[in-house]
């Protein structure tokens, strides 16, 4: 299975441009709406070609990163690690801002980040 070149140069240039922005000109702000659009494209590239499908995991933790339960890197933390950093909170009286889950059948509150998707996020590395 192929693409034609010209989605391919397309899946290139949106390739091109996140590089630019992100590490040549140091922009780590992305419009979300913008990275979405590009990344919904180059999912579809990868089902002709899946190997490079584990490249866009970056993009997917960069989109994802502003949720609640995920680190600094964006990656999802498991259930253990998100109780430890939530007690390590309110064991320092810090409150971070980020949307508790329902733990242990009690339902805590908010403590922040919104539930619906931001302007712009903040890549990851």
């Amino acid at each position: 299975m192929t693409v034609s070149q010209e989605k391919w140069d397309k899946g290139k240039d949106i390739v091109k441009h996140w590089h630019k922005q992100v590490i040549e000109d140091k922009d780590r702000t992305l419009p979300f709406k913008e990275l979405e659009k590009d990344m919904g494209y180059l999912v579809h590239l990868s089902r002709t070609y899946p190997a490079m499908f584990p490249y866009l995991r970056g993009f997917y933790n960069s989109m994802n990163g502003w949720r609640s339960q995920r680190d600094d890197e964006g990656w999802k933390m498991t259930t253990r690690e998100w109780k430890a950093r939530l007690k390590l909170f309110e064991a320092f009286d810090v409150e971070e801002e980020v949307e508790t889950p329902i733990l242990s059948g009690k339902k805590r509150g908010r403590q922040g980040k919104p539930k619906t998707q931001p302007e712009r996020i903040v890549a990851v590395p």
